[in-house]
């Protein structure tokens, strides 16, 4: 590749991962609306989730008596003790 053709080459991937990182954030703040939803559901007061995957901010917080909650309710799901067990 040449000159101008390596600059569009290398524009166009640029434009196709800020898309995708897009793609990736809304994918997040949707995943955790929804895990937030069933925090509300099962009226757990000192739990927070800021993302889906868990890694620790000053946003996402728990307490071991909800964490417990959320267990008891987990294994109530049958594909969840499922997974577990294997």
């Amino acid at each position: 590749m040449h000159g101008q053709a390596k600059y569009n080459w290398c524009l166009l991937i640029i434009i196709r991962l800020k898309r995708l990182l897009k793609t990736f954030y809304i994918w997040n703040e949707y995943v955790s609306k929804v895990i937030n939803l069933f925090r509300n559901a099962l009226k757990l007061r000192n739990t927070n989730f800021d993302n889906p995957h868990g890694l620790a901010n000053r946003f996402t917080y728990s307490t071991a008596h909800d964490i417990s909650i959320m267990c008891v309710n987990c294994l109530q799901n049958e594909i969840f003790k499922k997974i577990i067990n294997t």
